[in-house]
Protein backbone atom coordinates (compact mmCIF):
# COMPACT_ATOMS: atom_id res chain seq x y z
CA UNK A 1 0.00 0.00 0.00
CA UNK A 2 1.54 3.72 -0.63
CA UNK A 3 2.29 4.66 2.73
CA UNK A 4 -0.15 7.76 4.13
CA UNK A 5 1.71 10.23 6.76
CA UNK A 6 -1.51 10.60 8.47
CA UNK A 7 -5.19 9.09 9.34
CA UNK A 8 -6.74 11.84 7.87
CA UNK A 9 -5.54 11.62 4.54
CA UNK A 10 -5.85 8.26 4.09
CA UNK A 11 -9.40 8.91 5.48
CA UNK A 12 -10.20 11.13 2.75
CA UNK A 13 -8.80 9.06 -0.20
CA UNK A 14 -10.26 5.26 1.00
CA UNK A 15 -12.93 5.67 3.12
CA UNK A 16 -16.70 4.06 2.47
CA UNK A 17 -14.34 2.71 -0.89
CA UNK A 18 -14.01 -0.72 -2.38
CA UNK A 19 -10.14 -2.04 -2.04
CA UNK A 20 -8.78 -5.25 -1.43
CA UNK A 21 -6.41 -7.24 1.68
CA UNK A 22 -3.37 -8.48 0.11
CA UNK A 23 -4.66 -11.94 0.87
CA UNK A 24 -7.48 -10.59 -2.25
CA UNK A 25 -10.87 -10.34 -0.27
CA UNK A 26 -12.62 -7.56 -0.95
CA UNK A 27 -13.53 -5.27 1.78
CA UNK A 28 -15.36 -2.11 1.81
CA UNK A 29 -13.39 0.87 4.50
CA UNK A 30 -15.88 1.64 6.99
CA UNK A 31 -13.47 3.62 8.96
CA UNK A 32 -10.16 4.55 9.80
CA UNK A 33 -7.86 5.32 13.01
CA UNK A 34 -4.68 5.46 14.77
CA UNK A 35 -4.28 3.36 18.24
CA UNK A 36 -0.64 3.34 19.78
CA UNK A 37 1.58 4.64 16.98
CA UNK A 38 -0.13 2.30 14.24
CA UNK A 39 -2.64 3.35 11.55
CA UNK A 40 -6.13 0.63 11.56
CA UNK A 41 -9.01 -0.12 9.06
CA UNK A 42 -12.18 -0.94 9.90
CA UNK A 43 -13.91 -3.22 7.24
CA UNK A 44 -16.50 -5.24 6.04
CA UNK A 45 -15.59 -7.88 3.86
CA UNK A 46 -17.82 -8.16 0.92
CA UNK A 47 -17.63 -12.08 0.24
CA UNK A 48 -19.05 -12.84 3.81
CA UNK A 49 -20.63 -9.89 5.11
CA UNK A 50 -18.45 -9.87 8.19
CA UNK A 51 -16.79 -6.97 9.84
CA UNK A 52 -12.74 -6.80 11.06
CA UNK A 53 -9.99 -4.60 11.37
CA UNK A 54 -6.64 -4.91 9.49
CA UNK A 55 -3.15 -2.27 9.29
CA UNK A 56 -2.84 0.39 6.73
CA UNK A 57 -0.01 -2.46 5.64
CA UNK A 58 -2.72 -4.98 4.98
CA UNK A 59 -4.84 -3.60 2.19
CA UNK A 60 -4.02 -3.42 -1.03
CA UNK A 61 -4.63 -0.73 -2.72
CA UNK A 62 -4.49 -1.30 -6.54
CA UNK A 63 -7.17 -0.80 -8.44
CA UNK A 64 -9.94 -3.84 -7.99
CA UNK A 65 -10.16 -6.22 -11.11
CA UNK A 66 -13.96 -5.35 -12.84
CA UNK A 67 -15.28 -6.69 -16.31
CA UNK A 68 -18.74 -8.84 -16.29
CA UNK A 69 -21.33 -9.28 -13.07
CA UNK A 70 -24.05 -11.75 -13.34
CA UNK A 71 -26.88 -9.79 -11.77
CA UNK A 72 -30.48 -10.06 -11.46
CA UNK A 73 -30.01 -13.03 -14.12
CA UNK A 74 -28.16 -10.70 -16.36
CA UNK A 75 -24.63 -10.21 -17.02
CA UNK A 76 -23.41 -5.88 -17.09
CA UNK A 77 -19.98 -5.11 -18.46
CA UNK A 78 -18.66 -3.28 -15.35
CA UNK A 79 -15.52 -0.72 -16.30
CA UNK A 80 -14.39 2.13 -13.53
CA UNK A 81 -15.38 5.81 -14.57
CA UNK A 82 -12.96 8.37 -13.38
CA UNK A 83 -13.60 10.73 -11.57
CA UNK A 84 -12.04 14.20 -11.56
CA UNK A 85 -13.83 15.81 -8.56
CA UNK A 86 -12.51 13.99 -5.95
CA UNK A 87 -9.35 11.93 -5.12
CA UNK A 88 -10.90 9.31 -3.70
CA UNK A 89 -8.16 6.20 -4.02
CA UNK A 90 -10.56 2.44 -4.08
CA UNK A 91 -13.65 2.12 -6.08
CA UNK A 92 -17.29 3.62 -5.09
CA UNK A 93 -20.48 3.19 -6.80
CA UNK A 94 -20.17 6.68 -8.33
CA UNK A 95 -17.27 5.26 -10.31
CA UNK A 96 -18.87 2.44 -11.73
CA UNK A 97 -20.60 2.30 -15.59
CA UNK A 98 -22.01 -0.44 -17.66
CA UNK A 99 -21.30 -1.53 -21.08
CA UNK A 100 -24.90 -0.17 -21.43
CA UNK A 101 -23.94 2.93 -20.05
CA UNK A 102 -26.84 2.78 -17.48
CA UNK A 103 -26.18 3.24 -13.88
CA UNK A 104 -26.94 0.20 -11.95
CA UNK A 105 -26.96 -0.05 -8.18
CA UNK A 106 -24.97 -3.21 -7.99
CA UNK A 107 -25.27 -4.56 -4.62
CA UNK A 108 -21.52 -5.12 -2.52
CA UNK A 109 -21.98 -9.12 -2.50
CA UNK A 110 -22.31 -9.50 -6.10
CA UNK A 111 -19.85 -7.13 -6.71
CA UNK A 112 -17.24 -8.97 -4.69
CA UNK A 113 -17.89 -11.87 -7.18
CA UNK A 114 -16.20 -10.61 -9.94
CA UNK A 115 -13.26 -8.85 -8.00
CA UNK A 116 -12.88 -12.16 -7.00
CA UNK A 117 -13.25 -13.89 -10.51
CA UNK A 118 -16.48 -16.21 -9.31
CA UNK A 119 -18.54 -17.45 -11.89
CA UNK A 120 -20.86 -20.18 -12.90
CA UNK A 121 -19.21 -22.96 -15.16
CA UNK A 122 -20.38 -22.34 -18.90
CA UNK A 123 -22.07 -26.03 -18.14
CA UNK A 124 -23.70 -23.96 -15.64
CA UNK A 125 -25.19 -21.41 -17.80
CA UNK A 126 -26.54 -23.95 -20.25
CA UNK A 127 -28.24 -25.57 -17.38
CA UNK A 128 -30.40 -22.70 -15.72
CA UNK A 129 -30.32 -20.04 -19.05
CA UNK A 130 -29.42 -21.00 -22.22
CA UNK A 131 -31.28 -24.61 -22.45
CA UNK A 132 -34.47 -23.33 -21.03
CA UNK A 133 -37.39 -22.17 -23.75
CA UNK A 134 -37.73 -18.45 -24.29
CA UNK A 135 -41.17 -17.07 -23.83
CA UNK A 136 -42.00 -15.82 -27.24
CA UNK A 137 -43.70 -12.95 -26.29
CA UNK A 138 -40.74 -11.49 -24.32
CA UNK A 139 -38.24 -10.03 -27.55
CA UNK A 140 -35.85 -8.80 -25.08
CA UNK A 141 -34.82 -12.20 -23.56
CA UNK A 142 -32.87 -12.79 -26.77
CA UNK A 143 -30.82 -9.96 -25.81
CA UNK A 144 -30.01 -11.47 -22.41
CA UNK A 145 -26.91 -12.93 -21.39
CA UNK A 146 -25.27 -14.40 -18.31
CA UNK A 147 -21.27 -14.40 -17.79
CA UNK A 148 -19.04 -17.02 -16.91
CA UNK A 149 -15.75 -15.18 -16.67
CA UNK A 150 -14.62 -11.42 -16.21
CA UNK A 151 -14.56 -11.08 -20.07
CA UNK A 152 -16.80 -13.24 -21.74
CA UNK A 153 -20.83 -13.90 -21.70
CA UNK A 154 -22.86 -15.73 -23.13
CA UNK A 155 -26.08 -14.39 -24.89
CA UNK A 156 -29.27 -16.58 -24.74
CA UNK A 157 -28.89 -17.68 -27.79
CA UNK A 158 -25.52 -18.95 -28.11
CA UNK A 159 -23.54 -15.52 -29.06
CA UNK A 160 -20.19 -15.33 -27.34
CA UNK A 161 -19.50 -11.96 -26.34
CA UNK A 162 -15.62 -10.48 -25.05
CA UNK A 163 -15.75 -7.41 -22.89
CA UNK A 164 -19.38 -6.27 -22.98
CA UNK A 165 -19.26 -5.53 -27.23
CA UNK A 166 -17.76 -7.85 -29.50
CA UNK A 167 -20.12 -10.69 -30.17
CA UNK A 168 -16.74 -12.86 -30.83
CA UNK A 169 -18.45 -15.87 -32.00
CA UNK A 170 -20.93 -18.44 -30.74
CA UNK A 171 -20.60 -21.57 -27.53
CA UNK A 172 -22.91 -24.69 -27.13
CA UNK A 173 -21.71 -27.61 -24.88
CA UNK A 174 -19.93 -29.03 -27.50
CA UNK A 175 -17.36 -26.42 -27.62
CA UNK A 176 -17.12 -22.84 -29.40
CA UNK A 177 -16.45 -21.32 -32.88
CA UNK A 178 -14.74 -17.66 -33.02
CA UNK A 179 -15.49 -15.76 -35.81
CA UNK A 180 -12.49 -15.10 -38.00
CA UNK A 181 -11.52 -11.57 -37.52
CA UNK A 182 -12.16 -12.27 -33.55
CA UNK A 183 -9.49 -14.99 -33.75
CA UNK A 184 -7.56 -13.11 -31.39
CA UNK A 185 -9.42 -13.77 -28.11
CA UNK A 186 -8.92 -17.93 -28.13
CA UNK A 187 -5.96 -17.91 -25.56
CA UNK A 188 -7.73 -15.79 -22.92
CA UNK A 189 -11.47 -17.85 -24.07
CA UNK A 190 -9.12 -20.82 -23.81
CA UNK A 191 -8.00 -19.60 -20.44
CA UNK A 192 -11.68 -18.88 -19.03
CA UNK A 193 -12.86 -22.28 -20.04
CA UNK A 194 -10.17 -23.76 -17.87
CA UNK A 195 -9.02 -25.32 -21.03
Amino acid sequence: MIMYDEVEYARSRLLDTVVRLKDGQPIRVSSMYEEDGKEYCEYVNLLEDETGIATFDELDITPVPLGYCNYNGRAYYLTRMPMRRDWKQGLRRQNISTSTGRNIDIPYEVLAKTIVNRFPSVSDVFDKFVDKPLNPFIEQQKALKVAFSRNFAILLNGDLEYKGSFKVGSINRDGYTLHEEHSWVEDELKLSLGA
